[in-house]
């Protein structure tokens, strides 16, 4: 049997997006590129996002530059504080959850590996019903409809 050798570290511990490659996965990538100022007004005191922070499919790195994984999208947000730091946010994009264990799983494993005080989680999903359970995680939700897209 010819089975790939996990890339990153979170294949190796059994992070698998069977949707990662697919046309929906891609559009929803695109839509989030156009629309970082939706995706950010989820974050309080928003006031706006630094263009040149935007990143799309993001490694995060680990001790010695080990791949830990990718995140789908990063940027920066202004916040109306000045006495805080700007937060980095991580836009997780999964078309269906399936699992809301394995995706908190997912970016509490990638959170280990960024910096707490300045990162801030959001999911990019169709799937409904999910921001009560996710916020109460810290982890902000955009209902993604397809209708958005152009």
């Amino acid at each position: 049997m010819n089975k790939e050798t996990p890339k990153t570290l979170i294949e190796r511990f059994g992070f698998n997006d069977a949707e990662l490659t697919t046309p929906l996965h891609d559009k929803m990538l695109l839509w989030s590129l156009e629309n970082i100022r939706k995706l950010g007004k989820l974050i309080p005191n928003y006031l706006g996002y630094k263009p040149s922070t935007v990143q799309a499919e993001f490694p995060i790195m680990g001790y010695n530059d080990f791949n830990i994984g990718f995140v789908d999208l990063r940027f920066q947000v202004k916040l109306d504080d000045e006495e805080k730091e700007c937060p980095f946010v991580y836009v997780e994009i999964k078309p269906t959850v399936y699992s809301i264990g394995e995706l908190i799983r997912q970016i509490n494993f990638y959170r280990s590996h960024l910096d707490a005080k300045t990162t801030k989680f959001l999911v990019l999903t169709k799937t409904k019903g999910l921001k009560d359970v996710l916020a109460s995680q810290d982890i902000y939700v955009y209902e993604f409809i397809e209708e958005e897209v152009a």
